[in-house]
């Protein structure tokens, strides 16, 4: 394994809570201090990353893939390593004002909807974005063996994570078996999706708009999501319309994205941009300045890369 392939793994454990948990204020500074916690947020954040990364390489598969792979690492994630998509009082819901909102068979749909999208981009494909474009890689960062390996440790983490959970939130609210049945089921769905999705050899690519346009579109793409999640409910009390909205949003999204099966690095640089965009301005607003600093350092530097790299090409041609 060379250098390279080391340093993209290790960027990967290294931005994986920084991007999310630290970025949007759930876990402070401090709590990333701690050996143990720094230890378990990395392996499930920037472990299930590189999971995903490396599974999408090995079904050769691309970006839109990704994404279905990031769903069901929000479901790992707020389902059975968190228990939110199951508890009306979990800490996240309640802060949201969303006890018992949309709530069907057990499960808090409309946060768990909200919540599974949140981390199947900001928790898994702007990371992978990312370190791909640092690195410019496209091969596969682990051999077979690592691979395993890293899953062991990936659900064993999961474990542990929801052990932890348990006794940090005792009134945690325990799935029934429906509930989960129709969780697991939703997983398998998704990782079959992505699994069936064409190869990118086969799928014939639309023009890709500038990255202007892209980056002023997932500003606004990712502020209305931001806002159907977090604010939509305060004005429309209905939990169905509520739901309806979000859906429709993410379908729009979903469909947009599948447009373009095949985008170049900068491309995809300017789509993560903007979709940070609303949350470096919240976390700048709330004083988090230090972890606003470093998701626009991160940025920066991918952006810097793909220039390169389209420089690179002008000079062989």
């Amino acid at each position: 394994m060379t250098l390279k392939r080391y340093g993209a793994i290790a960027t990967f454990f290294v931005i994986g809570p920084v991007l999310t948990e630290s970025l949007t204020g759930n876990v402070p500074l401090a709590t990333l201090a701690d050996p143990l916690a720094l230890t378990a947020l990395s392996i499930s954040y920037g472990g299930g990353a590189l999971l995903v990364r490396e599974t999408a390489r090995r079904w050769g598969k691309g970006f839109p893939s990704i994404v279905l792979l990031g769903i069901v690492y929000g479901m790992v994630n707020e389902a059975l390593q968190s228990g939110g998509y199951f508890d009306p009082r979990f800490y996240s819901v309640l802060e949201l004002g969303l006890e018992d909102f949309a709530r069907w068979q057990g499960i808090n749909v409309f946060w768990a909807l909200g919540i599974t999208a949140f981390h199947a981009v900001f928790s898994i494909t702007i990371p992978i974005v990312i370190v791909d474009t640092l690195f410019r890689g496209n091969q596969t960062l682990l051999n077979n063996t690592a691979y395993s390996v890293l899953f062991v440790i990936f659900v064993a983490d999961s474990v542990f994570l929801w052990f932890v959970g348990g006794h940090m939130f005792p009134a945690r609210v325990p799935p029934d078996p429906v509930s989960l049945t129709i969780v697991i089921i939703a997983m398998i769905f998704f990782a079959g999706a992505a699994r069936m999705f064409p190869h990118m050899s086969i799928v014939k690519p639309g023009r890709e708009p500038s990255v202007a346009t892209l980056f002023i579109s997932a500003v606004f793409c990712s502020a209305a999501f931001f806002f159907s999640y977090i604010g939509l409910h305060q004005f429309l009390s209905s939990p169905i319309l509520n739901t309806m909205v979000l859906l429709f949003l993410l379908c729009l999204y979903a469909g947009l994205l599948l447009r373009y099966p095949v985008i170049s690095h900068r491309g995809r640089v300017a789509l993560a941009a903007g979709a940070e965009g609303p949350l470096i301005f919240s976390a700048i607003e709330r004083g988090l300045i230090i972890q606003a600093t470093a998701t626009v350092a991160l940025l920066a530097l991918a952006w810097l890369a793909s220039r390169r790299e389209i420089s690179n090409s002008s000079s062989v041609n």
